[in-house]
């Protein structure tokens, strides 16, 4: 009765290695397929941008449309007010008049930095043309460029100095107004 015992064990074996053996590959088939969908979501997890999910929940105008606005501030450059849309947030700023409908005669875009610093500024989705005017920290206009076209994109237009605002103005509103280097701006 042993004898039979290790002669079944004996035969039961190679049986067993070969069932391991193509019983197993499957397995470890599996167990590789699980860990390169965990490491694959591990990887997009920790590349994934930070702010994605608040990102979801951000209006993103229409092209032709405004987006909702809570801060408004009447900028008063020589004799001409202008009253503009604040953005002050990283997500404002980087939005900017992307996709905005075009800015009536008098109206503006003003970005407040938390720094002065040569702020460059492009025309990604821009619908219209635009004056850029760069203001120090002490309230003066630094640096412009006149008529910022939408077909500029992806070219960049840069202050001649560092800036704490810039104020974005329908094309043709610096030279109509008589806007100048030095002027002081009043807000």
């Amino acid at each position: 009765m042993y004898h039979q015992d290790i002669t079944l064990f004996v035969i039961d074996v190679p049986l067993l290695l070969d069932f391991c053996y193509t019983r197993g590959m499957k397995v470890i088939k599996i167990i590789l397929i699980i860990l390169v969908i965990v490491l694959a979501g591990f990887f997009i997890y920790t590349k994934w941008p930070q702010n994605f999910s608040n990102s979801l929940n951000t209006a993103v105008p229409l092209p032709g449309t405004k987006l909702p606005v809570d801060k408004f501030i009447d900028i008063k450059i020589g004799d001409k007010i202008i009253k503009t849309e604040v953005r002050d947030t990283d997500a404002g700023r980087t939005l900017g008049l992307s996709g905005h409908a075009p800015l009536a005669e008098g109206e503006g875009m003003l970005f407040i930095f938390d720094e002065s610093l040569e702020y460059t500024f492009w025309m990604k989705d821009m619908l219209f043309p635009i004056d850029i005017i760069w203001i120090d920290a002490d309230k003066k206009v630094i640096s412009a460029s006149e008529n910022a076209s939408p077909d500029s994109y992806p070219n960049t237009f840069s202050p001649s100095s560092p800036a704490m605002y810039v104020l974005e103005v329908p094309a043709g509103t610096y030279s109509k107004n008589n806007i100048h280097q030095g002027d002081r701006v009043g807000f």
